[in-house]
């Protein structure tokens, strides 16, 4: 069969291609570790630039002439200038797999990825799919840092310690701003991302559509001070059998991580999941980076277990690309 070129465009959200790309996106992880609901919510949240200030997302789409969208691939640009962006794909329905679409989609984002302001990075591959690491080693992309991937039945089988005196868990309040405390949580909680992500998180958390504030659970000591942060967005899907989800998004501790605030954290998610679960979920997943074995911790301690090792690989820069095809 013969494929006509990659179209290259910027990502405009809202239009019928989001059901499209939610549709090949299922159909690429069904039987997957990674398997879920796949919305146009959920393309949208991962395809709509993360901040005001960041580039449109550039997507590479192969139709067939009958108009059915076979393949895509999107390169997302980071929150903060210097940070990481993200590849979403190459996705290639498995009807099409093995006839080179994948590389040519690449190759359409070749130099977009090598102008990049920043690191790019792909979105999370679990390690059963040995395929698309083999892929990406073979196109000079570096594997990176880990993740893994944790899921739980819901409603969580554990229950919590008692909370720690004098701590609150509350949902925001209406018309609530939380860009300071949250930023300030953000950086303390992950001082290894740029400052721009710390104080557009409150932003970006409550921009995605996916959000509700039933399901952002506060913890703040006696003083007002902001302890720990548990976001989740809940996430049906039409596709009969697959569960309504609940995405843990994020989990935020603020150190010191004694025991106490352990105890806060785990808190803090099991609230959030529970208010996801009286809106329909009846599972859970969180992707929880090697570097934050803490918040792993918190999760288990509740019930979710490890599902899959979860993999990146960065792009390659110019300068090695060029000498590995030397």
């Amino acid at each position: 069969m013969t494929y006509p070129n990659p179209r290259l465009a910027a990502y405009r959200p809202g239009t019928g291609l989001d059901d499209q790309l939610a549709a090949l996106g299922y159909a690429c992880i069904h039987g997957w570790p990674d398997q879920r609901p796949i919305t146009p919510a959920l393309v949208r949240s991962r395809l709509r630039p993360p901040s005001k200030a960041a580039a449109l997302t550039l997507l590479a789409t192969v139709h067939t002439t009958g108009g059915e969208l076979i393949a895509a691939a999107a390169l997302r640009h980071s929150a903060a200038p210097g940070g990481t962006g993200r590849l979403w794909g190459p996705l290639v329905h498995p009807a099409h797999q093995r006839r080179g679409l994948g590389t040519r989609l690449l190759h359409t984002l070749a130099e977009p990825i090598a102008a990049f302001p920043g690191t790019a990075a792909t979105a999370e591959i679990p390690a059963q799919r040995t395929a698309a690491g083999a892929f990406f080693t073979r196109h000079h992309w570096q594997p990176t840092a880990g993740a893994t991937l944790l899921k739980a039945t819901l409603p969580l089988p554990a229950a919590p310690p008692a909370n720690p005196a004098m701590v609150a868990l509350r949902a925001p309040r209406p018309g609530e701003d939380l860009t300071e405390p949250l930023g300030q949580l953000y950086a303390a909680a992950r001082p290894e991302e740029p400052a721009p992500a710390a104080t557009g998180a409150w932003d970006r958390w409550r921009s995605d559509e996916r959000y509700t504030p039933h399901c952002l659970t506060l913890a703040h000591d006696s003083t007002g001070c902001l302890l720990a942060a548990a976001l989740v967005y809940p996430l049906a899907h039409t596709t009969p059998g697959e569960p309504a989800e609940a995405l843990l998004g994020d989990l935020l501790l603020r150190p010191p991580l004694t025991p106490d605030r352990l105890d806060t954290g785990r808190q803090a998610a099991a609230h959030a999941v529970a208010a996801a679960h009286r809106l329909g979920a009846a599972t859970a997943r969180a992707v929880i980076p090697d570097h934050h074995q803490p918040v792993a911790d918190c999760l288990t301690a509740l019930g979710f277990t490890t599902t899959a090792p979860i993999g990146y690989w960065h792009a390659p820069t110019a300068a090695r690309a060029r000498n590995a095809d030397e």
